[in-house]
């Protein structure tokens, strides 16, 4: 694990990759270990093998909020917006202050037809950080939908 570590502070995530394989191979209850190489596959656009790793990682460590916000994040790259939500409404209860976790969150709700819940959502990001530019953006988008529908 600590090799991995130190392959990506040299910028070879490569490397990385094949050490937290050797790392696991040799202890394979380590959740950080899962949850590094499942960052890793994610970021490589390797949603399915990412999902795997981030379950690995709940499975260790149930409470990891990070593997519950990154899977979430994966869900809803392969198209999986209820099960996304699942995973990011975790992700705030362990982590109730991480507001990519409630952009992400909002998303998954529009995504899953329930525009209502997701507008307010993004209210909730600018009831925490007025300036979010991501809950900004995107609430205009949803009322600017919502006054065409209505119009």
């Amino acid at each position: 694990y600590q090799a991995a570590q130190a392959a990506l502070a040299k910028g070879d995530p490569g490397q990385a990759k094949r050490e937290l394989k050797r790392s696991l191979r040799d202890e394979p209850l380590h959740a950080e270990s899962h949850y590094l190489l499942a960052l890793l596959l994610a970021r490589e656009e390797e949603l399915d093998e990412a999902a795997v790793g981030f379950q690995q990682t709940l499975t260790l460590a149930p409470n990891h909020a990070g593997a519950r916000y990154n899977m979430g994040k994966a869900l809803l790259r392969r198209g999986e917006p209820v099960a996304a939500a699942r995973e990011l409404e975790d992700a705030l209860a362990l982590r109730p202050d991480h507001l990519p976790s409630y952009n992400n969150l909002a998303k998954a709700y529009f995504l899953s037809g329930l525009p209502d819940l997701a507008a307010a959502t993004y209210q909730e990001v600018l009831r925490r950080d007025p300036a979010n530019p991501t809950a900004r953006k995107s609430l205009a988008v949803l009322t600017q939908a919502a006054d065409s529908e209505s119009s």
